[in-house]
């Protein structure tokens, strides 16, 4: 019986520690790119979205505990080094007075394909919520969970 709970203390490490490692190196390539600005897209009204400079520092610091490079204004944004993470918002309320909408975090990057400039979509994470007073703490949660898991 002691040799099988060994048997399955092991089992249960090896899942854990494997676990642990997926979850560092997740995102182990912001690590590489030069500049990440954070852009707001605030489309919603009748204040369902209030905390946007809250949202844009918690990102920012979400990069830099993740290894990126958050941009500096006046830096040159060269082709292949700027990526942009964007949140974006869009909720109206509803006759009872509760908001609904949209969310979407993403991180985006310009690319060329076949001569032509495109956008290129690296990870993208989006929701849809309603009934809620105001949309604050589900924008912060949607950003941790687009830096928490892949």
């Amino acid at each position: 019986m002691t040799k099988l709970k060994s048997i399955f203390a092991i089992i249960v490490l090896l899942f854990s520690t494997s676990a642990s490692f997926a979850q560092q190196s997740a995102l182990e390539y912001l690590k590489e790119i030069k500049h990440i600005e954070v852009f707001l897209a605030d489309r919603a009204t009748d204040a369902c979205w209030t905390n946007l400079t809250e949202t844009r520092e918690y990102a920012e610091e979400k990069i830099r505990m993740a290894g990126g490079s958050v941009y500096e204004a006046g830096t040159p944004k060269a082709h292949g080094e700027y990526y942009s993470l964007n949140v974006k918002v869009i909720s109206k309320r509803a006759p009872n007075e509760l908001c609904f909408g949209w969310i979407e975090v993403d991180l985006t990057t310009g690319s060329r394909v076949n001569g032509r400039f495109h956008i290129a979509v690296v990870k993208n994470r989006a929701s849809i919520f309603s009934n809620y007073s105001n949309v604050n703490t589900e924008v912060i949660g949607l950003v941790q969970a687009f830096f928490s898991d892949d």
